[in-house]
């Protein structure tokens, strides 16, 4: 038999070591807010009907593997615990992980942190193919390791969805467990897209190792401190913050842009033509693009743009370079 799994029912409090995490490969996120919703989003009560808790049997006792909290639940409720599937015997770990596997995908769901749980227990007896099983990149690896030293807000952030992996890994590869927390709360707050959140961190590094500054000093500098009491909406603080870091990152590029801009406005191509340039002018090619509802806004715009290319003011906006 390469596994034994039997229902057992009626089980004491004193039958079962909840304090156990020797086999423990649940993970549930301390407290869920309304609207919060992370890659398992399981329902306590479906997730008792849809599989009972499991457990394994060992040294005279069972020991908690999913479902701890209907355990908990349960005991509370009725004073014991109706009903699990217990593992009282298996060939070796790969079957085990095999049983496991099994049960998580088809009925419970995996998120980010379970995953590492996984992969710490099962790594060394399953192999290369536990990164395929388990849907993890090979290159998050080390992140997956990370994830398990990181506070349980990291890991909650995460599970929930207010953080992207590649972004928290992203600050477990930079930087030292000790600013992990503050880095990571600073970023999350930044109601910005994950790539921009990305550029936030590597700008975050970059500053601190050129300046010589810790992290915390960057994040908390007065105009940034001033951002964030400003009444503005999120994104829009997220935007300028971003905007901060990038010129105290890019300072050259950040004088040049606003050089650029100010000689832009003396076009002065108004609201119905708009100039549009190169992210951080890695290319110098622009684009023009405007509106025109017939023929005569057609003629209009075609010869305002006539105008403006015979200008002074267009040549020598042309003729800067970064």
């Amino acid at each position: 038999m390469e596994i034994d799994v039997k229902c057992v029912s009626d089980l004491n409090k004193n039958e079962i070591n909840l304090i156990s995490t020797d086999y423990l490969l649940e993970y549930q996120p301390a407290s869920r807010e309304k609207g919060d919703v992370g890659e398992s989003n399981n329902n306590k009560d479906e997730y008792s009907y849809l599989i009972p808790p499991l457990l394994i049997y060992k040294d005279q006792v069972y020991l908690p593997v999913f479902g701890r909290d209907i355990i908990e639940k349960q005991f509370k409720k009725l004073g014991k615990l109706r009903m699990a599937l217990s593992i009282f015997r298996y060939k070796n770990n790969k079957i085990l992980f095999r049983y496991l596997l099994f049960l998580k995908k088809s009925y419970l769901g995996f998120n980010q942190v379970e995953k590492a749980i996984f992969l710490k227990r099962f790594k060394d007896s399953v192999g290369q193919n536990i990164y395929k099983d388990l849907e993890i990149n090979p290159k998050s690896v080390s992140g997956y390791e990370k994830l398990l030293k990181a506070s349980d807000k990291i890991k909650n952030d995460l599970v929930t969805g207010k953080i992207n992996e590649i972004n928290l890994f992203e600050i477990f590869y930079l930087f030292e467990r000790n600013h992990w927390d503050k880095i990571e709360d600073f970023v999350v707050r930044l109601k910005i897209g994950t790539k921009k959140r990305m550029e936030v961190i590597d700008m975050i590094y970059d500053i601190t190792q050129r300046d010589n500054l810790s992290p915390d000093a960057l994040i908390n500098i007065p105009e940034i401190s001033k951002v964030w009491e400003q009444k503005i909406d999120p994104p829009q603080k997220g935007e300028r913050i971003y905007a901060i870091l990038f010129g105290r990152r890019y300072p050259e590029i950040t004088s040049f842009k606003k050089d650029f801009y100010k000689r832009l406005k003396h076009l002065r191509l108004g609201k119905d033509i708009r100039f549009q340039i190169p992210p951080n002018f890695e290319k110098w090619e622009f684009n023009i693009n405007f509106h025109f509802r017939d023929l005569k806004e057609f003629k209009e715009r075609i010869t305002k743009l006539q105008s403006i290319m015979e200008s002074n003011n267009f040549e020598e906006l042309l003729k800067m370079r970064f």
